[in-house]
Order: C-alpha cells, then structure tokens, then sequence
C-alpha cells in the first residue's frame, strides 16, 4: 500500500493524497481485523474453480496482524467486505463511490504490477 501511495503523491493534489491515507490506513484496518476469514471463505469457495495457494505459507503466526504476515496478493477478495461493511462504520463521512473508484485503482494498479493474478469486476 506504501508503494501505491508513493506512486500516487506525483500525480494527486496534497488534499486529496489525505484522502488516500484515510482510504489505506482504513483498508489496513480492515485486512487486519478481517482479512484470514474473508480470504479463507474465497479460498473454500473458488476451491472447485481455482486451487488458490497460500500468500505467504511460510508464515503460519496468525497472532501478527496480517499486514505484517501475508502479502497483497490476495488483498482484491476483500473489496466487498470493506467497500460494503467496515468502510461505512469506521469513516461514515467517505463517499461509497470515492472508496470504488480508489479500489478499483489500486487493484489495477496491483495487477499490472503482477502483484496479484486476481483482476475485479464489478456488475451494474
């Protein structure tokens, strides 16, 4: 997230890169608190479809936060439990359609960077 973050201070206004740091520190929150249970439930879920490996099998410790353990490239999962859920009740003040545009953003930007093979869409 700190290199997304150092990538987007040379093309965003100042007041909006406060936007941004709001966004990640919430999103990291978010990873924290909830990320092993949203990722395991997409794992058992996509199993039949895709044979996901672990992000970092290495490092079993599951007392660290997750930050700290495991790495973005499964981070994409977690969207719909943080756009829908825990955004609205930790900064109720952002705007759903920032906190899309914002995602959707940095996923691109992870997936270009092949930092995840997980690509998001989003159904109308």
């Amino acid at each position: 997230m700190g290199a997304y973050l150092y990538y987007a201070a040379k093309y965003v206004y100042e007041k909006y890169y406060r936007v941004l740091c709001l966004f990640f520190r919430n999103l990291r929150d978010c990873l924290n608190q909830n990320g092993r249970k949203v990722i395991e439930e997409a794992r058992l879920k996509l199993k039949l479809e895709l044979d996901l490996p672990r992000g970092n099998s290495q490092n079993t410790n599951t007392s660290l936060p997750y930050c700290e353990v495991e790495t973005c490239t499964y981070l994409p999962l977690i969207g719909e439990n943080f756009l829908l859920d825990f955004l609205p009740r930790a900064c109720s003040e952002f705007k759903i359609n920032d906190a899309v545009r914002i995602f959707s953003d940095f996923c691109q930007w992870l997936h270009s960077r092949q930092l995840t093979r997980i690509k998001i869409a989003y159904n109308n």
